[in-house]
Order: structure tokens, then C-alpha cells, then sequence
């Protein structure tokens, strides 16, 4: 497997050519920017990697550039805060061409509640293909949402949506969710919590009633849900309170609500949750929970067990050895699909294709571990090559037949960076 492994890395290494690669640092420096937005303005555009170090950031705003934006080796950058007015997305991801591919991995977003409105973590709009992987979104509301016409994947990804505060009479906001899918959405391996509705009180003139939980994932429109090995739970209602009698709590929120439209899940190995009702009062009665899952529009799938998963290093340089492991059922045949990005479900294979495969190579047999892993060193990639960038899936073939599964994408870099 080790060989096979090797030979991906090789054949991906000239079809995808070389890309520039602009530094992110705090502490600045000789050909170092200190913020993403810095390196857009600089000229990052399609095929580009921006790659940032350890640090906090402000966040940024991507208008028809194919970039990645990764992680160092051993970083996790953190973005705080809205690129304009309050209210307005954090990281808005907008004029991609159909073609165009932005790669967001190993980065954390949240948000810095001002007097305002809090608003969106990162928004997707427009055509492209958007892939998260190994982030961490907070305090969103929502914390990821997805237009019609967009393709989002999320591998290994965890988002919490904002809880709800009533702050004063004049200045208060709701939960957010964790998803809004209005586009084509896949995860696998990730999990997305609903935030904490408000918490009812009484200030003496004004009665301020307890909120429900938001949704861990709302679907709407013509909005498609692929998820796979991931969990989803509702956001726990607001607590309960006293106005001379007791006011009920905030119910709990969906773990998945299809709402208006024609909206579509797939569930492939899905944990889904309610949200906790919130707590009562005193010796007040208690709240209700969420349901796991809201019905009220379009169809759900169940397509029974996922397909493998698969990680490998976001970074790895000239020298090093690229890392990384693929799990699924023992006795499986394990394949992995190397090409470009993009995002369409494949009903004969019951899984979402992350990738247009250039390639395709059997790994061997699955262990009966249930984990193989996969190790390749990275060589020289060439004279005047500063990345390359490696967009892999796998699949595993077994008694029932194949099936797609989880997605990875790697920068291979010149020892220089």
C-alpha cells in the first residue's frame, strides 16, 4: 500500500503543475503578509496557496479567486470578526466560476460579538466548488450557509451555532444554526450543533419569553444534504422563568429540518439528535425536547452504512513523508481517486464524488484493524514548482459492492517554505 500510495502522490504531481504560495504571518516579515485579505489583494488568485501560520486573524473575503487557504504543519490559525458592518458574513466566498475550486482546511472562525447583529461565519455563493476540511466554526448564526447553485463538501469539520441573548430591550438576537443548505452539501465525519435558544426573563416592566434551540442543519429550496458518518444535534431551548407564574422553557431544535421547497437528505451512517429542552424554573414543569428529525418538505434517504474514510496531512514538504490512513470495512478493497475537486452524488455508488478522477489505484485489502495506513516521501517536485496540490477520495469495494467515501486535500510544498 505504501508503493500504491507513492504512486498517486507521484502522478498527481504533474497534471496539477505548480501554484504560487503566499505566506500568512502574525509577526510579519520579509515577504510574509499579515492577514489572508492581505495576500488576496496582493494578487492570490486560481490555483494559488495561501498558507498561514499560527496566529489570530482578521477574516476575509474571497470574490472569484480559486484559492486554498491551509493551515501550517502543527498551526490552527483563528479568524475573528466580519469583514464590513455588522451583520455581514465573516468570510463571504462569492464570484467563482464554474471551474473555480476554494479549499478552507485546518482553520478556525469565530465570531467577536459587538453591539450588533451577529451574522453568518462563512457564506457561499455562486458557482465553484468549496471545500472545508479540519475546521472549526463557532458562534455562527448560521455558521455555514450555502446558496442555491453552490457545492460545498466538509470533511472533519465541527460547527456550533451561536446561542441566543436577549441583552437589553433594545439589543438582543436568536440562535443560529449550524447549516443552512439551500445548494449541494456533503459532509462525512463531521458534526454540526444548533445554538442555545435565549433564556426567558422578567425585568420587572417587560416579559422576555424563553427561545427555542436552532436547527443542527436546515435544508431548503431545492437544497441536497449528503451526510455521512456525522452527527447532528439541535440547539437546547432557552431556560424557563417566573412572571408571578411559570413560563415555559424553549424547546429543543432539530438535529435535520427539511422546510420549504423541495429539499433532499441522503443519510449515510447519520447520528441525529433533538436538542435538550431548555431548564424549567424552580419546580416549574419542564420543557420538550427537538425531534432528531423535522419533515415537513422533500425526501430523505437512508442509504444504510458509509463508505471509508480517509485523511491524509494537509501539508507535507520536499524531504518529508506524507501521512495518512484510510478506515473502512476489514477484508474492503481500498481504492483511492486522485483529481480535481467537485461535488455530485452518485446513486450506483451511494456516496457524494469529491473528486473528477485523473486516477484511480488500489490501495490492498483493509486489515482487520479496520485501519490502513498510508505513508509516501515527498521528492523534488521540480525546478520552479512551489506547490502542488492533491485532491484525493476513498472507496472501498466489499461483499455488498463499492462505495464512495470521504475526501482529503494535500499541499505538497518546496523545502523552501
Amino acid at each position: 500500500m505504501q508503493i500504491a500510495f507513492l504512486a498517486v502522490v507521484c502522478a498527481l504531481a504533474l497534471p496539477l503543475g505548480a501554484q504560487q504560495v503566499f505566506i500568512v504571518d502574525q509577526a510579519g516579515g520579509p515577504g510574509v503578509y499579515t492577514g489572508v485579505q492581505a495576500a488576496l489583494d496582493a494578487g492570490a488568485d486560481d490555483g494559488d496557496v495561501i498558507l498561514v501560520r499560527e496566529g489570530g486573524y482578521a477574516a476575509f473575503a474571497i470574490d472569484g479567486q480559486g484559492v486554498s487557504v491551509v493551515a501550517d504543519t502543527g498551526a490552527t490559525p483563528i479568524f475573528v470578526g466580519s469583514v464590513d458592518s455588522l451583520g455581514d458574513p465573516c468570510v463571504p466566498i462569492t464570484g467563482l466560476d464554474a471551474d473555480d475550486v476554494v479549499v478552507l482546511r485546518g482553520l478556525e472562525f469565530d465570531q467577536f460579538i459587538p453591539l450588533g447583529i451577529p451574522g453568518t461565519l462563512v457564506e457561499v455563493s455562486g458557482g465553484g466548488t468549496v471545500l472545508l476540511e479540519e475546521c472549526i466554526l463557532k458562534d455562527g448564526r448560521p455558521c455555514l450557509r450555502a446558496g442555491p447553485g453552490t457545492n460545498v463538501a466538509l470533511e472533519r469539520c465541527t460547527l456550533e451555532g451561536l446561542a441566543g441573548v436577549y441583552a437589553t430591550f433594545f439589543f438582543s438576537y436568536g440562535p443560529g444554526a449550524g447549516i443552512v443548505v439551500e445548494g449541494e452539501v456533503a459532509l462525512h465525519g463531521s458534526s454540526a450543533q444548533g445554538g442555545k435558544g435565549n433564556d426567558g426573563f422578567y425585568d420587572g416592566l417587560h416579559s422576555f419569553p424563553a427561545q427555542a434551540g436552532e436547527d443542527a442543519v436546515r435544508i431548503s429550496g431545492a437544497g441536497a444534504l449528503f451526510l455521512a458518518d456525522s452527527e447532528l444535534l439541535g440547539g437546547t431551548g432557552g431556560d424557563g422563568y417566573t412572571e408571578f407564574e411559570c413560563k415555559p422553557p424553549g424547546t429543543g431544535g432539530a438535529g435535520l429540518h427539511l422546510a420549504a421547497g423541495a429539499p433532499v437528505a441522503r443519510l449515510a451512517g447519520a447520528t441525529l439528535t433533538g436538542g435538550l429542552a431548555g431548564a424549567p424554573f424552580g419546580f416549574c414543569p419542564p420543557g420538550a425536547s427537538g425531534p432528531a428529525l423535522l419533515h415537513e418538505a422533500g425526501t430523505v434517504e437512508d442509504l444504510g452504512a458509509p463508505g471509508p474514510r480517509l485523511a491524509v496531512d494537509g501539508v507535507a514538504r520536499e524531504g518529508q513523508t506524507l501521512l495518512g490512513t484510510i478506515a473502512g470495512e476489514p477484508g474492503a478493497l481500498a481504492l483511492l481517486a486522485a483529481g480535481a475537486p467537485l461535488l455530485e452524488y452518485l446513486p450506483s455508488v451511494q456516496g457524494a464524488l469529491l473528486v473528477f478522477p485523473q486516477q484511480v489505484f488500489a490501495l490492498g485489502t483493509i486489515p482487520p484493524s479496520g485501519v490502513l495506513n498510508l505513508s509516501a516521501p515527498v521528492g523534488e517536485l521540480g525546478a520552479g514548482v512551489s506547490a502542488v496540490q492533491v485532491m484525493l477520495q476513498g472507496a472501498a469495494c466489499g461483499t455488498a459492492g463499492c462505495v464512495l467515501g470521504a475526501g482529503s486535500h494535500t499541499v505538497l510544498l518546496d523545502a523552501a517554505f
